[in-house]
């Protein structure tokens, strides 16, 4: 993490308590200069920081002797100046997204109906055919269709989110009766969650559920263990009948209990205790996808989940969230799949509706087959989110294999007729459901000049002994394009130091939470003996500080907001140093103490920015509006304030931080 990056760099380091606080904080828009009016400034609450940069500059110590002799009460001649570029957090999301819900109707999700079919009994409770064990997430989700849509999008407040619907439960008649559904869309045309809930109830509660909460035809004599989740999802990844649109990020949100028709993950229902569908005599479900005929194409023979299985590459339905017309064609370049495992016995090794008379062949609650089964549902799960950048969320008790850990906790269904509608761990996993990653765009491109320079003030100068450094962080780690030295430029009479985030011109860009500082010496090569500003700047504490352009030059970040887009031209803030009056008495005799050793890393006092003002015309070069910079770049450049005691005299110490605020998992 950066804040562990800084401490590791920084020579005196931060406590706990204030490390925490400039982790999590946010600063008020104030200028950070060295002067003691500043010191122990506290934290404030801010808005957001615009896209652009945050600017920050420092200069230590506080007070120096003019060149050639260090003839002063300061005792050394060389100031350490840092300055500081934060690209502002601004947070990254996709504009538009569009999901889909693809619910699995099989019964163990909470739609079972009783009735007198013969349909085997597998949990007797006073002689009444029920399961022991059925999730309740089918019936939650259509009561609270309209609050699931509107808690997601109040959880993206950057995206607008809307919404579809499709539906599946039947397998082509292995191990059922052939009459359910493939692949039904129930909502294809994207609606805002504020309508989506009325749909919900108009279309598949109305239909399918008998505008109740259970299905008329759901029992013993449909599969159970595994469904034809290939098919609905090939049908929603290609357009059957959902109309994706190519100016959103596409998302599908896949809920249900099963296992789907890839051999990876067959299942095995002799221990089930249901042998009415088996054929040839074989526990296992059929391993492969049939072919099934969708109203813009064909469902290929043995469509692969995670890996094709008939041999051709793009034959597997991860493929297919990459390589599909609709997914390429998405905001994203692909589509994104999250998955929602419910607690039912198909996802419970234990429930008691595994029948305890197989344990023989390894059935029973707690069987080597049902564990297999189980790990079956739950690993074809995680593997699909984890192929396409999506979330995954299941049984507490259950681990995928890339260490993402299930928050389901099992909730009682309730009776047919008055089922509970109460299930807040499956809420909760709905909302923060992730958008998949969006991409981090750049913030500051660079120019046909260098995108940061510094412009001395007065009698302030660039030492002849500058030690420069310079460090380029993007996501803690250093950039190995970053420019270490500066470049010295003569604009208009006037010796200014330049630095670009790359040497290499095509990468000198920074993103959304990169981080440039570079540090070098000056030195005062004369009066006034006071204190006197380090940098010519523009901004309205400039102004009070007496400093301005020279000759048209200031310290500056001369960036675009686009890679195309003109230059706008900020200045940084403002820093100060005492330059003390000679001695009046005879020279020291002892040699003065060396000045501070160069220090790598980041500042150890860094100025505040300040609202960014008109920027000053400058010579030949079209200068656009500067950006105003409220303070969330927050605890990127500095959140709190220490006092620490110097060789010379005590002086306020600001840390630059990286905010490492939680945030919802749709925005990863």
């Amino acid at each position: 993490m950066v804040a562990g990056l800084l401490l590791s760099l920084l020579p005196i380091g931060l406590s706990r308590p204030l490390l925490d606080r400039a982790i999590g904080g946010a600063i008020a828009e104030r200028s950070w200069s060295t002067g003691a009016a500043l010191r122990g400034a506290q934290l404030d609450t801010v808005e957001p920081l615009p896209a652009g940069l945050q600017l920050g500059i420092s200069a230590t110590p506080s007070s120096i002797c003019a060149t050639p002799a260090p003839d002063c009460s300061a005792g050394v001649t060389t100031a350490r100046v840092s300055l500081t570029a934060v690209a502002s957090p601004a947070p990254v999301a996709w504009p538009n997204v569009q999901v889909v819900f693809a619910l699995d109707g099989t019964f163990f999700n909470g739609d079972f109906h009783l009735t007198d079919d013969g349909g085997y009994n597998t949990c007797d409770h006073s002689g009444l055919d029920i399961v022991c064990e059925e999730s309740n997430g089918l019936p939650v989700f259509v009561a609270e269709a309209g609050a699931i849509a509107t808690s997601i999008a109040a959880e993206n407040p950057h995206s607008s989110v809307t919404f579809a619907l499709a539906d599946f439960e039947s397998t082509l008649c292995d191990y059922g009766d052939c009459d359910g559904t493939v692949y039904r869309v129930d909502i294809g045309q994207f609606t805002p969650a504020a309508d989506f809930g009325g749909q919900v109830a108009s279309t598949l509660q109305a239909n399918f559920l008998e505008s109740s909460y259970w299905c008329n035809d759901c029992d013993f004599w449909d599969n159970f263990l595994h469904s034809p989740s290939i098919t609905a999802l090939y049908g929603i990844l290609t357009g059957a009948g959902i109309e994706w649109s190519a100016d959103a990020h596409h998302v599908v949100i896949v809920i249900g209990d099963t296992a789907p028709r890839d051999i990876a993950y067959a299942q095995n229902y002799c221990v089930s205790g249901w042998d009415g569908g088996l054929s040839g005599g074989s526990c296992f479900n059929v391993p492969c996808e049939p072919s099934y005929v969708l109203p813009n194409g064909v469902v290929p023979t043995c469509e692969g989940w995670i890996a094709s299985r008939d041999g051709v590459p793009t034959d597997s339905i991860a493929a297919l969230a990459r390589d599909s017309p609709d997914c390429v064609n998405s905001l994203g370049g692909s589509c994104t799949i999250d998955d929602i495992d419910l607690w039912a016995t198909p996802t419970d090794p234990y429930s008691e509706d595994w029948p305890s008379q197989f344990a023989n062949i390894g059935g029973g609650p707690g069987g080597s087959q049902v564990f297999q089964n189980v790990e079956r549902v739950l690993a074809a799960g995680c593997d699909m989110a984890a192929a396409t950048g999506g979330s995954w969320d299941g049984p507490v008790w259950y681990t995928c294999a890339n260490g993402r850990s299930g928050s389901l906790q099992y909730e009682l269904h309730g009776s047919e007729t008055e089922p509970n509608l109460n299930n807040p761990t499956l809420l909760a996993a709905l909302r923060i459901a992730s958008f998949g990653q969006a991409p981090t765009t750049p913030v500051a491109f660079g120019g046909d000049r260098p995108l940061f320079e510094f412009t001395p003030f007065g009698a302030i100068a660039p030492s002849p002994d500058l030690q420069a450094t310079a460090a380029c962080l993007r996501q803690d780690e250093p950039q190995p394009t970053c420019q270490a030295n500066p470049t010295i430029l003569r604009t208009n009479g006037v010796e200014v130091l330049g630095w670009n985030w790359s040497t290499v011109a095509a990468q000198n860009a920074m993103q959304a939470g990169d981080i440039w500082q570079a540090e070098f010496n000056v030195v005062a090569t004369g009066p006034p003996y006071s204190l006197v500003p380090v940098d010519a700047c523009t901004t309205p504490l400039c102004d009070t500080g007496g400093s301005r352009a020279v000759n048209g030059s200031f310290t500056s970040a001369a960036y675009a907001l686009t890679s195309t887009g003109p230059l706008t031209v900020n200045s940084f803030p403002l820093a100060q140093v005492h330059v003390d009056a000679p001695a009046t008495g005879p020279p020291p005799t002892a040699a003065p103490p060396p000045p501070p050793p160069p220090s790598f890393g980041f500042p150890i006092t860094i100025t505040t920015p300040t609202p960014i003002p008109q920027p000053v015309a400058i010579p030949a070069l079209s200068v656009i509006g500067g950006l105003s910079l409220n303070a969330a770049a927050v605890g990127l450049l500095a959140a709190g304030f220490m006092r620490v005691g110097l060789r010379n005299k005590p002086m306020a110490m600001g840390v630059a931080m990286k905010s490492n605020l939680a945030r919802s998992a749709f925005e990863h």
